[in-house]
């Protein structure tokens, strides 16, 4: 009886564990969206949120990086809209925040899972497969967006096709960014002396 309680009180323990850190990670994966920098035309501004997603989708299991990163992405899109005035835009938005940022990071951390995680690679072989997968997750993350939008800027709004289509291209300009993950997953692992951040932040096995 006591050793069942024991383990009854350990699971309880780690749900609650593994909800708190799961709320930590979304609330900073928001924060680091919303902080944005002015860009001129035809990008209206910057932000460093594909660093996160991209690190996480490679630091974190598939389902457990989707979940994060694509509440996260949404409820950002919707604070900013609504401080920012762009909120008659969010429509188009917010499924495009899900579409482009939250499958982003599941395809990126499911590409991982598939070719690098639990692999027999070299150190060398297995970052270059993480930095093409990152380039990957990026190269879907505009067209996610340009899927949702581009109708959405034609019909609704009444844009040529070739002028919507050149606001989501210079989404493009988040590849500089892919150097910077890599940075980032790198010294995060350095630092906590773990290949993922599963067992780390969750209790989990790798």
């Amino acid at each position: 009886m006591a050793i069942q309680e024991t383990q009854t009180r350990q699971g309880r323990n780690l749900r609650t564990r593994t909800i708190a850190a799961t709320f930590s990670v979304t609330g900073l994966y928001i924060v680091v969206e919303m902080l944005r920098l002015p860009m001129p035309e035809p990008l209206e501004y910057i932000s460093f949120a594909p660093v996160v997603y991209m690190t996480f989708g490679t630091l974190l299991k598939p389902l457990r990086a989707f979940i994060i990163c694509s509440i996260g992405a949404v409820l950002a899109q919707l604070i900013n809209g609504l401080i920012d005035g762009s909120a008659v835009y969010l429509i188009a938005y917010l499924p495009g925040a899900f579409v482009a940022r939250g499958l982003s990071t599941l395809f990126i951390s499911s590409l991982n899972k598939s070719l690098v995680r639990g692999k027999q690679r070299s150190w060398k072989s297995a970052r270059a497969l993480e930095t093409l997968i990152l380039v990957i997750g990026i190269l879907w993350e505009v067209t996610g967006y340009a899927l949702i939008g581009i109708p959405y800027f034609m019909y609704v709004w009444g844009y040529d096709f070739y002028v919507a289509l050149g606001w989501y291209l210079a989404i493009l300009i988040d590849l500089i960014f892919v150097p910077v993950a890599v940075d980032v997953i790198a010294i995060l692992r350095r630092h906590f002396q773990v290949e993922y951040l599963d067992g780390l932040l969750f209790k989990e096995n790798d």
